[in-house]
């Protein structure tokens, strides 16, 4: 299950990155319920606007699958010509300084790259979580992660659900 989780970002970020904001009205997030107030705690987490220096193309997103309402993710898509090894050191002090816990910190190759790039089922983009963190937010466990998901494309997101729970990264 923890890969899941892992992937779960990455998942959720293609279909954020693919425009769930789009929509008009009242609900433009796709969420229902408590999980549009949830997106909207999430969306004004300090954490995500703490981005690196010379980072760009920053876009704001999230929202909930169609198909998992009840799962908001709040999002940052950015770009950065930094090798993953230049970028993850302030995403990590970012988590901790903010108190998450830091679950899961994927090794990075010798250049600094982090792994390949993956396609599959939880992740229909492409793409590899580089860091995962969790936190209490009221009453749910939130997870905040960093995904690559391009050869220079990046989403630092946080996304919460009643299952999830501390050890879901």
């Amino acid at each position: 299950m923890p890969v899941l989780f892992r992937h779960l970002g990455v998942a959720v970020a293609a279909v954020a990155v693919a425009g769930v904001l789009s929509a008009c009205g009242s609900n433009a997030t796709g969420c229902e319920g408590d999980a549009a107030d949830e997106f909207e705690r999430l969306d004004e987490l300090p954490v995500l606007e703490d981005l690196p220096d010379g980072v760009s193309a920053v876009e704001r997103g999230g929202g909930c699958d169609p198909d998992d309402p009840d799962i908001p993710v709040a999002s940052r898509t950015f770009t950065s010509a930094a090798a993953a090894a230049e970028l993850l050191p302030h995403f990590v002090k970012v988590a901790k300084d903010a108190g998450w816990e830091i679950e899961q910190l994927e090794p990075l190759d010798d250049r600094g790259g982090g792994p390949p790039l993956t396609a599959g089922p939880t992740a229909p983009a492409g793409g590899v979580s580089l860091l995962c963190s969790s936190r209490s937010l009221g009453d749910f466990t939130a997870l905040l992660s960093l995904d690559r998901v391009g050869h220079e494309e990046y989403v630092w997101q946080a996304s919460t659900a009643p299952g999830f729970a501390r050890g879901s990264c």
